[in-house]
């Protein structure tokens, strides 16, 4: 089953793509690897080779190296990348979950 790459900003068209921005700002070979793991993600849906985890509810975490990416499904065809961020300690920053579960809640209503 494959499932489609939705950046968050596309939802709304508002202009900011607040994910899209982020990875821009990455070198190129960390890019590279991110946009590889979406191809496979997008031909072989979750059962991609990649690390998913569910962090509250429906906002849900995929782990590329160092990088997180938080992304709701929406009816199990379309993945809404969210928020992105560089992980740096071993937990989770309550900053980067509430901005994710902030645009998960402007998605779902």
């Amino acid at each position: 089953m494959s499932i489609a790459l939705v950046m968050f900003g596309d939802i709304f068209n508002c202009g900011r793509k607040p994910v899209f921005e982020y990875l821009l700002g990455l070198s190129k070979n960390d890019r590279a690897r991110i946009y590889d793991v979406f191809g496979e993600i997008k031909y072989n849906g979750l059962n991609a080779q990649a690390v998913f985890r569910q962090i509250d509810g429906k906002l849900w975490e995929l782990k590329i190296s160092q990088y997180r990416l938080f992304y709701v499904l929406i009816d199990r065809e379309e993945m809404v990348l969210l928020h992105a961020y560089k992980k740096q300690g071993r937990k989770l920053p309550l900053r980067e979950r509430d901005t994710a579960l902030n645009r998960m809640r402007e998605i779902l209503l």
